[in-house]
């Protein structure tokens, strides 16, 4: 009797061993594919990310540079609205007749009747 009981502790044993191996099995087989899952998770998380801030870059960039030509063109939009005002002012001025003859004496040294132009001297040849 006592080598039947030590039988059936044998096989209660080595049933317990088998059932043990077989859940280290399993877990060592459930540990590798959660590995694999979070791997390959990373992996293409790590790859959507890439793009996003590469597209982010880019966009940032482009931002940039066109504000730089917004402000390039603010700037002459306003050097071109200060030279049309000039401009503007110019026309006024040539349909007034008494401008259009200042004008013409100091710019083109003409004259009108009885008057003499006289042209003062250079002030660099008297040195």
């Amino acid at each position: 009797m006592a080598i039947k009981n030590e039988r059936a502790r044998q096989k209660i044993r080595q049933s317990y061993l088998n059932h043990e191996q077989v859940k280290k099995k399993i877990y060592e087989r459930r540990r590798k594919l959660l590995i694999r899952r979070l791997t390959a998770f990373f992996a293409v998380a790590f790859v959507v990310l890439y793009f996003y801030s590469s597209a982010l870059i880019s966009q940032s960039e482009l931002l940039d540079s066109k504000r730089k030509e917004l402000e390039a063109a603010e700037k002459q939009y306003e050097q071109l609205k200060d030279r049309q005002a000039v401009l503007k002012d110019e026309i006024k001025k040539l349909q007034d007749e008494e401008y259009i003859g200042k004008f013409a004496r100091k710019e083109y040294f003409l004259s009108g009747e009885n008057e003499i132009i006289f042209a003062p001297p250079d002030e660099e040849k008297d040195e």
